[in-house]
């Protein structure tokens, strides 16, 4: 998954999108690829799926919440109601 992170922080999202299907394809219930996922797909703007993501993600991994929280892409997001009822609902 480091490599996904270093792809999607230097904006190479063509790349961390093929690197995070590959994790998912090997592990698909793996909860840093399922977060990560759902970042990229929330900077794509498919709102919807990456609420699926992020909530798969944190029913697996509840630290992850407190980390989306303060993630900058989900921040911008967290009125809308896929969001709030993620994040707010352990």
């Amino acid at each position: 998954m480091n490599l996904a992170e270093l792809y999607l922080d230097q904006g190479r999202f063509p790349e961390a999108e093929s690197a995070i299907a590959e994790v998912l394809r090997l592990d698909p219930r793996n909860p840093a690829a399922n977060y990560r996922q759902a970042v990229f797909l929330a900077l794509k703007g498919q709102v919807r799926e990456s609420a699926d993501y992020l909530a798969q993600a944190l029913s697996r991994e509840p630290r992850f919440r407190e980390i989306a929280r303060q993630e900058p892409v989900f921040q911008r997001l967290q009125d809308r109601p896929e969001y709030r009822d993620v994040l707010n609902n352990p």
